[in-house]
């Protein structure tokens, strides 16, 4: 033991011999680690890994068997040949010789330094992190070493009577075996960068800084749930499973806590609600959407996390159990950081106030806990058919009670969260009962008449069977007069939606064949078309002759009666798309006027509003294909614009002018006529024959959506026409269809589209001259959503809600990429240039880039310099997804480095270029985890080990010298350095994508700037093959 303690620690002097390869060969060949820790691998760093390990694992099981504990670990014995054999010299005699006191005293001697020695090994620089990179490549066997190591703390009396070690330290010592290589490094790059790029936690002292309060960490958050709002493209992952990676994403570059993330999430996703609470009216509702994303969305990100992270817990419990309690609920960390969040919600009251249009929801999310507090218990269905009457007096509900029963829901949290404190108001008067029974289908079916309550809830609740349905359906017909409207009530509730849901479904599913001539498809065709243009002569040739080439053939006037009574509603649907077809064709042909077409639609909408749905997706998919001519909007065949067209262009240009974005021309030539797609100029002229009343407007709401959509997709001014026919329809859209006409500039101008990005940058850092934009963050750039409204009319609206309306229909997107890095270099500077002077740069030269002088300048500077980061990479990834982002990391940034820029105003490879290299650093790996994910649970991680190895082979061909670079030194370094370090610190499972090769490049890469710490790290993380380099480097630096 003795021999052991004094040459175990001094390994450099070993691995410099020059038998050093064939001594590890020899030892590999007489213990056989590669077969007992499984790997295949036979390099002598990583035997030497695997050796010292092997010795920490033979004291510990000596150590356990001399204290008679072996039996209490799993395996009941050791893997060892530890156990004690007879030699010659144990005769009888000798053997009672031995067993004297000072033998006793040497035995338990020996079994104390034993364990000391682990400690040592645990404690030692060098060892401790040679068994970190055993941990990191044989789990199974560092998993039973913990265990093994637990019952020594627990039971041995050695360790309890040792006078260097407690079993408190020892467990200690292994519980830190994660940061045993993220230790302070040497160099002063890495000691700023930890410095000044650590983003510490919601209550930190960035809100100090124009555009750096603790919001702006989760900004990407919000820019993401307002852009999940635009329903125009169907995204390839769901909302919630994007969402998911991108929370992950910013906890892990971000470094903050699960508390502090959930928090941040709950209120990004509170103020996208208070974004659209007081929003113009328009066709297209948003408010139910936000809701959704903050009851719905939300809740489903934060179970996934949870239950991710419980399931994890439980599958190490299950190996780790040693009784039988497996049924235990295991509650993790993370659940108890919801619970933490949604607790301090309560400090941001003004975010908590509901919409008008649920407080009633809210109230009655309150009156459930402050009747639970009570000890009153009623079903779900009590709460959702209470009345005012029956909620407790002085009972008001804030979107916190909301988000807790959403939570409820979801079982992240039960009913305990009606105890916290100032959950419900303690002086509200509590009803003294309840009924005993909810209302709901059962009563129904046990007779219960038709009360208010019943009523609400049938409406709310879809039948479970056919006997309801038949049920309610004896009611419509066989009831007194009220019970029969309650009734169709009913029918036409959730139970209806329930069952056109699956019809539709099944509709949709079965393909459309071609229109015969004779089918009952085609006689639906003429019969519709009869009904649509029954003031054209009734002898002229059928319009579907146009298209299907049918005979002609007209109804009687009883038989087209007869068919529009007994025709099944999936029947008319089925020869709707043939009808629009025809009625369109024959538009064009001239065989029927616009006017008449128009009215035909609308007759058609009327008898069947369901064919509303085919008339939009129909036209839609014509204007699409784009083989219909442009028509003249003269105000005699087709509507005029003319009368207000001059004045929303006007309108538009101020929006854009507010944005910060200069457009030289949006007027339209007096002279140039109003022109729009034949199909886009029906659906228009449709869209205005309806009256703006209750029973139109939801028609109105289906249309409203498409035509925003295709407006901006037609050249202009396609869309300034549209807004200016409807707002003669609907003067209180006007605001809203002006902002939709506003956003279609960019489509078609990538100047305004580069001026915009530009303005979202300079809002968001706070470096306008505007008062209101000039604190910076997320008000700034999203301001108060659309619609807020001055005195003097509608409100500038903020730059990121203009680009996040806009940048879906940005014909060109592959542009952005060099034009958001060149706005992301241009705001460094910008930064630098407001917030450090040239006496304080001065300084920050004279001092190794101020870590003595001017450190909280630097660090301000920095904590914004991460938010155009995380600004510029939400942007990217937003605008173009996956490819965007993998065109930035193959082909622009290395393009970018490699080229020559104007040089600083400032001395070059200072502090501005320094700053520089890490923006860029920190832009890639938030650029990456969004669309890459920080793990391998998404599909697109698929894509990223050969876009992350063309990059890290650029780096460590530009580090070898094969690769001549334009950029400044101290960028590049500072690039590098910070690149490499949130790799290691955030994004540790990627390092394993990497070949170790490469690796072993940027590591002598690495040594060569002195960035000893960095290198063992990179190489610490790469896997088995990378171990033995990895160990060996450690030795030689005495890290």
């Amino acid at each position: 033991m003795e021999l052991l303690r004094r040459h175990a620690f001094s390994l450099k002097c070993q691995i410099n011999g020059p038998n050093y390869q064939t001594i590890m060969k020899s030892i590999d060949d007489v213990l056989h680690l590669s077969l007992i820790f499984g790997i295949q691998v036979s390099e002598p760093g990583l035997l030497l890994v695997e050796f010292v390990f092997l010795v920490v694992l033979q004291l510990l099981d000596a150590s356990l068997e001399d204290e008679g504990l072996l039996e209490l670990i799993p395996e009941k014995k050791s893997i060892w040949p530890t156990v004690t054999e007879d030699m010659e010299i144990d005769t009888a005699d000798n053997c009672n010789k031995m067993r004297n006191g000072h033998h006793d005293v040497l035995y338990k001697g020996n079994t104390t330094m034993a364990i000391e020695i682990i400690g040592e090994f645990l404690q030692d620089k060098v060892t401790s992190r040679i068994l970190f990179l055993a941990w990191r490549n044989m789990p199974s066997h560092w998993e039973a070493f913990i265990q093994q190591l637990r019952v020594l703390a627990a039971k041995s009396m050695s360790l309890r009577n040792s006078k260097h070690i407690t079993p408190e330290t020892l467990l200690q010592l292994t519980s830190d075996t994660h940061k045993v290589l993220s230790r302070e490094c040497k160099t002063i790059s890495r000691q700023e960068f930890h410095a000044v790029m650590g983003s510490g936690s919601l209550t930190s002292s960035s809100g100090q800084c124009h555009g750096t309060s603790p919001s702006t960490l989760w900004l990407p958050i919000d820019l993401f749930l307002e852009d999940a709002m635009d329903g125009s493209k169907v995204a390839a992952a769901g909302a919630t499973e994007t969402l998911t990676g991108l929370v992950k994403a910013l906890q892990a570059v971000n470094g903050t806590t699960w508390h502090d993330t959930f928090l941040g999430l709950w209120i990004a996703a509170l103020r996208l609600v208070q974004r659209e609470r007081d929003i113009s009216e328009g066709p297209i509702p948003r408010l139910d959407t936000c809701l959704c994303m903050l009851f719905s969305i939300t809740p489903l990100v934060v179970a996934t996390i949870v239950e991710e992270e419980e399931s994890e817990l439980m599958d190490e419990s299950d190996y780790n159990q040693m009784d039988q309690t497996k049924e235990k609920q295991i509650t993790g960390r993370f659940r108890k950081d919801l619970i933490s969040s949604l607790q301090m919600l309560t400090n941001f009251e003004a975010l908590l106030t509901p919409p008008q249009s649920i407080c009633s929801a809210a109230n009655k999310a309150a009156a459930k806990a402050i009747m639970f507090v009570s000890g009153l218990t009623a079903g779900n269905g009590y709460y959702e058919c209470m009345s005012a009457n029956d909620m407790p007096m002085n009972c008001s509900g804030n979107l916190r009670h909301l988000i807790v029963e959403a939570c409820i829901a979801r079982n992240l949290l039960d009913t305990s969260a009606y105890l916290w404190p100032g959950y419900v108001n303690a002086r509200a008067n509590i009803p003294h009962s309840v009924p005993s029974q909810v209302p709901g289908w059962l009563s129904l079916m046990k007779g219960s008449p038709l009360t208010t309550a019943l009523i609400n809830a049938l409406i709310a609740t879809p039948a479970s069977s056919l006997p309801e349905i038949e049920k309610i359906y004896e009611i419509a017909t066989k009831g007194s007069n009220d019970d029969k409207i309650s009734a169709a009530s009913i029918l036409c509730g959730a139970s209806l939606l329930k069952c056109w849901y699956r019809q539709h479904q099944e509709c949709i599913a079965s393909t459309l064949s071609g229109l015969v001539q004779g089918t009952t498809v085609h006689q639906i065709v003429d019969a519709l078309l009869n009904m649509m243009f029954r003031k054209i002569g009734r002898g002229s040739q059928s319009l579907t002759s146009t298209t299907s080439g049918s005979s002609s053939s007209s109804a009687t006037g009883a038989e087209d009666i007869l068919i529009r009574l007994k025709l099944p509603a999936w029947d008319i649907l089925e020869g709707t798309p043939y009808v629009l077809d025809a009625a369109l064709t024959a538009c064009a042909h001239g065989r029927i006027a616009p006017r008449e077409l128009a009215t035909g639609l609308k007759d058609l909408a009327d008898f069947l509003p369901a064919t509303l749905g085919t008339i939009v997706s129909y036209f839609s998919a014509e204007v699409t294909r784009g083989i219909w001519k442009p028509v003249f909007m003269n105000g005699t065949d087709w509507p005029s614009p003319l009368a207000n067209l001059s004045i929303v262009e006007q309108q538009i240009k101020k929006i854009i002018a507010a944005t910060g974005v200069d457009v030289p021309s949006l007027e339209t030539e007096e002279s140039s006529p109003a022109m729009l797609p034949l199909p886009l100029a029906a659906l228009v002229s449709l869209a205005i024959t309806y009256k703006l009343d209750k029973t139109s407007e939801r028609f109105l709401i289906l249309i409203g959506p498409a035509l925003n959509s295709l407006g901006g997709g037609c050249p202009w001014p396609c869309m300034p026409i549209i807004s200016a026919l409807w707002a003669q329809k609907v003067k209180r859209w006007n605001d809203f269809l002006v902002f939709s006409a506003s956003c279609t500039v960019f489509h078609h101008n990538s100047d305004a589209v580069v001026q915009l990005l530009r303005s979202c940058f300079t809002v968001t850092l706070g470096l306008s001259p505007s008062i209101i934009c000039s604190s910076g963050g997320v008000g700034a750039v999203l301001g108060h959503g659309f619609g807020s409204h001055f005195s003097g009319g509608m409100a500038p609206v903020a730059p990121g809600i203009m680009y996040l309306r806009a940048h879906r229909k940005v014909r060109d997107i592959m542009f952005m990429n060099e034009e958001i890095v060149s706005l992301l270099i241009s705001s460094v500077r910008d930064i630098a240039r407001s917030g450090l002077s040239r006496e304080k740069m001065e300084k920050l030269k004279k001092t190794k880039f101020g870590l003595r002088y001017g450190q909280v300048s630097l660090g301000m500077a920095m904590k914004r310099v991460k938010l155009a980061a995380s600004l510029g990479a939400s942007l990217i990834w937003l605008s173009g997804g996956l490819g965007l982002v993998q065109s930035l990391i193959k082909e622009t940034l290395p393009s970018w480095f490699i080229s020559a820029h104007t040089p600083n105003h400032w001395e070059p490879g200072g502090v501005v270029s320094m700053l520089c290299g890490y923006a860029l650093a920190y832009f890639v790996v938030l650029c990456g985890t969004f669309a890459w994910g920080v793990d391998s649970a998404s599909s697109a991680s698929k894509r990223r080990p050969k876009v992350l190895a063309m990059h890290l082979k650029f780096l460590a061909s530009a580090l070898d010298g094969k690769i001549s670079l334009g950029c400044d030194y101290a960028t590049w370094r500072a690039y590098v350095t910070g690149f490499l370090s949130l790799l290691v610190g955030c994004t540790h499972k990627w390092v394993l994508d990497i070949d170790v090769d490469v690796l072993k490049r940027l590591s002598n890469g690495l040594r060569q700037w002195n960035e000893e710490e960095l290198a063992i790290a990179l190489l610490g993380l790469g896997g088995a093959d990378a171990a033995g380099t990895a160990a060996e480097l450690i030795i030689k630096t005495g890290a």
